[in-house]
């Protein structure tokens, strides 16, 4: 049962995220980067920043038991909030 249920807000939660998406790039054109968190995807977003009006941090996963692990890239989105890019966590 909990299994499911963690599926359903899961799944929820992508589709509240999508329409937001959807309406946010019809208002203004998303350019989004993608970062992982190592040294050369800030160097990276340091470099070519001006191309882009948000990042998406690949730096989170699932545990069998739906835990959220990783931690967040507090130098790259220093840097993004800096900067007024929006920031995206991603979980695979």
């Amino acid at each position: 049962m909990k299994k499911w249920l963690i599926i359903a807000v899961s799944l929820a939660i992508a589709i509240v995220l999508f329409m937001y998406t959807q309406t946010e790039a019809k208002a203004a054109g998303v350019t989004l980067g993608y970062t992982t968190g190592d040294t050369a995807s800030y160097n990276s977003l340091t470099k070519y920043h001006t191309y882009m009006n948000a990042i998406a941090t690949d730096t989170f996963a699932f545990e069998k038991n739906g835990q959220v692990i990783g931690d967040a890239p507090s130098k790259q989105l220093t840097y993004a909030k800096k900067k007024k890019i929006k920031t995206w966590g991603l979980t695979p």
